[in-house]
């Protein structure tokens, strides 16, 4: 049951209700480590209710309204966003309060900006991604050019509006470090990192072939390795689908290391893998595909398969279950994930009937926490609400 929007989270987490009571089958002792995060905001749609849906271990949920579209800091005590008129756009970073609900406090800083094109040109641009550092330092960015062209712009952000150009693909699968220390990217066939206090950039890997591609980056928690999905096109004038590895890269020595040499071959050509998580004691490797879940052993390379998409959702004839944002929990019991159902009978059939489940890795059982999330994303984050401090 959803609280008022304007509730402060902070109050709804801290109440009797909201708590599970000791001796009620559930507690800090069995259940996962943390609380799931569901974005609930869009970077084009500001008109629309901007929020996070917050998610307990029980499937009980609140939502926390947001005063502009976009992430909050890993503390909760800054947002960012994106804003486009009728002069270009614009990207702005903001400290906040909470109480009673989430506000701006004073100014925000303006940290990037396209101004408008010329007289006739059509302004496209818009915020494609914005990812906070986990010490909330600095802020990624990814903005969609289309004054001349059509380019993607990336740059990392300092709290005081210093900024870094670096060069990544158009995708989104870029990382983080867990220390905050660099940012990570593949530019086609390149694994590359930038440090934003030092304006470092560093190149960690480049595949024998230009024409191969890196995708999911994936830091293990200590921040010394990068797993990775190595993509090789197929060759010859008939073409067909791209075959992927598993690699890891040591970000000290750059020496690479195989972990999967043929994904395909474990997980299965209906679907391109993804979606690469290390766990938390950083002794395994999580990747999905949208028809089931997968998880390899980083010593040893042993891949099992969690669980198929199918075993989770109810079909009718001419519809399939799909698997989606497979996340870790804090503690590494549990895998939680989004699934669906679509219709066979179209590849543009909207799919439907979105809910979260819990993969549990002890007992291998599989159970739904939620209908109908807010979003189509989340995180697993060690707060239960932003800062009051």
């Amino acid at each position: 049951m959803l609280e008022p929007a304007t509730m402060a989270l902070a109050a709804w987490l801290l109440s009797a209700a909201a708590l599970p009571a000791r001796g009620a089958g559930m507690n800090e002792k069995t259940e996962p480590g943390g609380w799931i995060w569901i974005s609930g905001y869009s970077y084009q749609r500001a008109d629309l209710p901007q929020r996070y849906q917050v998610v307990d271990w029980r499937g009980r949920s609140t939502i926390l309204a947001l005063p502009k579209p976009g992430p909050l800091s890993p503390d909760g005590r800054r947002i960012a966003w994106g804003e486009r008129d009728k002069d270009g756009l614009r990207v702005f970073m903001a400290e906040l309060a909470s109480a009673p609900a989430l506000e701006l406090q004073g100014a925000p800083r303006r940290i990037f900006a396209i101004e408008l094109p010329p007289q006739g040109m059509r302004l496209d641009s818009y915020v494609s991604a914005l990812g906070w550092s986990p010490d909330g330092q600095y802020l990624s960015l990814s903005v969609r050019d289309t004054r001349a062209g059509d380019v993607y712009l990336h740059r990392l952000a300092d709290r005081q509006g210093n900024i870094l150009e670096i060069e990544c693909g158009a995708d989104e699968k870029r990382q983080w470090s867990p220390d905050g220390r660099r940012y990570a990217c593949g530019l086609r066939s390149k694994l590359l990192l930038f440090e934003p206090k030092t304006g470092g950039r560093a190149e960690r890997f480049a595949a024998k072939d230009p024409s191969d591609f890196l995708s999911d980056l994936a830091w293990s928690p200590d921040s010394a390795t990068i797993a990775f999905l190595h993509g090789r096109m197929a060759k010859g004038p008939e073409g067909g689908p791209a075959t992927h590895s598993l690699e890891t890269v040591s970000i000290e020595s750059g020496k690479a290391n195989v972990v999967i040499g043929d994904v395909e071959a474990v997980a299965g050509k209906d679907w391109t893998p993804g979606e690469v998580r290390w766990s938390p004691d950083g002794k395994a490797i999580s990747f999905s595909t949208r028809g089931a879940l997968f998880e390899t052993d980083a010593v040893s390379h042993r891949t099992i398969k969690l669980l198929d998409a199918s075993r989770v959702r109810t079909v009718k004839k001419g519809e399939f279950a799909v698997l989606d944002c497979p996340r870790w929990s804090l503690d590494g019991r549990a895998l939680v994930f989004l699934s669906s159902i679509a219709s066979k009978l179209s590849e543009s059939s909207p799919e439907s009937e979105s809910a979260l489940f819990l993969y549990d890795r002890r007992s291998k059982s599989v159970r739904k926490l939620l209908d109908h999330p807010a979003g189509y994303t989340f995180e697993v984050l060690p707060r239960p609400a932003p800062s009051t401090r």
